[in-house]
């Protein structure tokens, strides 16, 4: 097609449905990075949110996914386990 005609042509839906999730994956980033939390996450856990660590995490029950959370995030409760 002539480069004119060529912004009329009909894309796919694969393509746009690709085009949607990443913009989306931009869009909850940036969101992200604008928490307080954030900023104090990245010193610990600089990847997150890791898409690789939901993948892993999606068939246990929700308390061990929560303790691997806190493990790798350095959140683990244990004053009250050590300050009975």
């Amino acid at each position: 097609l002539p480069l004119a005609l060529r912004h009329l042509w009909a894309t796919s839906y694969s393509a746009v449905s690709q085009r949607t999730v990443a913009t989306l994956k931009m869009k909850a980033n940036d969101v992200w990075k604008k928490f307080p939390r954030a900023r104090r996450m990245d010193t610990t856990e600089p990847t997150l949110p890791e898409p690789t660590f939901f993948k892993y995490v999606a068939d246990l029950p929700r308390r061990k996914a929560s303790l691997i959370m806190q493990l790798r995030t350095g959140h683990v409760p244990l004053d009250a386990q050590l300050h009975r």
